[in-house]
């Protein structure tokens, strides 16, 4: 979890499931696994 991807948005993650727990953006949520958040 130390930020190996950094995203657009400014969220780094390793992972589709950091990125989703890191990241709380509707797009990036969808984008990688479309959770109940929408």
């Amino acid at each position: 979890m130390a930020g190996k991807v950094t995203n657009p948005n400014g969220a780094s993650f390793e992972g589709p499931k950091v990125g989703v727990e890191k990241t709380t953006e509707p797009e990036v949520v969808g984008n990688l696994e479309p959770r109940a958040d929408r």
